[in-house]
C-alpha cells in the first residue's frame, strides 16, 4: 500500500497524508494562498505555491499489519576469534 505526505521545511512537519499526489498538491495551495480561489488555479500554480513554501511530497510505504508483533531482530556484534558457520 503506498501513501504519500505533503511535508514542510527540513524537520517535515506533516501538513496532509493521502494517496493521491495531485490531492496533496491542490490542498498545499489552498493551505499556503486560501485567498485565491481553488478552482482557478492549475497544478502547476499550486506545486509552485508549495515550493515557494518550502513545502514537498514524500512518498510512504508501509505494510499492512502490526510491527509491534513483529520486531527486528538485532545482530550480535562478532567476537574475535569466532567462526562463521555457513
Amino acid at each position: 500500500m503506498k501513501g504519500y505526505a505533503l511535508v514542510q521545511g527540513p524537520r517535515r512537519k506533516v501538513l496532509y497524508i493521502s494517496d493521491s499526489c495531485y490531492l496533496l498538491w491542490e490542498f498545499g495551495g489552498s493551505h499556503f494562498k486560501p485567498e485565491l480561489g481553488w478552482e482557478f488555479r492549475t497544478l502547476r500554480q499550486n506545486r509552485a505555491i508549495c515550493k515557494e513554501n518550502n513545502a514537498y511530497i514524500v512518498r510512504l510505504d508501509f505494510k499492512l499489519g502490526d510491527p509491534i508483533s513483529t520486531p527486528k531482530r538485532k545482530k550480535l556484534p562478532r567476537e574475535a576469534g569466532t567462526e562463521v558457520k555457513q
